[in-house]
C-alpha cells in the first residue's frame, strides 16, 4: 500500500508550482488510509470531508494520480496493467484547514 499512498500523497501535498502554497502553508495530513476498493462496486468519487479532509471511493490509481498531479491521460504512461483496474478507497484527514482551499482552487475533481 506504501507504493500506492506514497505518489499521491505526494501529488496532494505538493501540487504543481502554478497552484502551490508558500513553504508556510504547506499542507499536511494527520492521517491517511488507503485501501483497495470494491471490485464489485459500480462508480467511483470523491471530494472534500467535513474537518478538511479528503474521501475517494472505488477510483482507480492511474485516475488517482492524474488528478493528485493535475495531468492528462496521455501524461501517464507506463506501470502496471492493473494501473487502469485496480480501485483504491482513500481517506485522509488534513492537519490544517488550508486543504479546503487548496481542494477548491487545485483539485477541482
Amino acid at each position: 500500500m506504501a507504493a500506492v499512498a506514497v505518489p499521491i500523497l505526494t501529488g496532494i501535498l505538493h501540487p504543481s508550482q502554478s497552484r502551490a502554497q508558500s513553504k508556510d502553508e504547506r499542507l499536511t495530513f494527520e492521517v491517511a488510509s488507503v485501501k483497495p476498493g470494491d471490485p464489485n462496486a459500480r462508480g467511483w468519487g470523491g471530494g472534500p470531508t467535513p474537518g478538511g479532509g479528503m474521501k475517494i471511493r472505488n477510483m482507480p490509481l492511474k485516475l488517482i494520480i492524474r488528478m493528485a498531479y493535475r495531468m492528462q491521460d496521455f501524461q501517464v504512461s507506463g506501470g502496471p496493467s492493473w494501473i487502469e483496474s485496480q480501485r483504491f478507497d482513500i481517506v485522509a484527514k488534513a492537519a490544517t484547514e488550508g486543504f479546503r482551499h487548496c481542494w477548491r482552487t487545485g483539485f477541482d475533481w
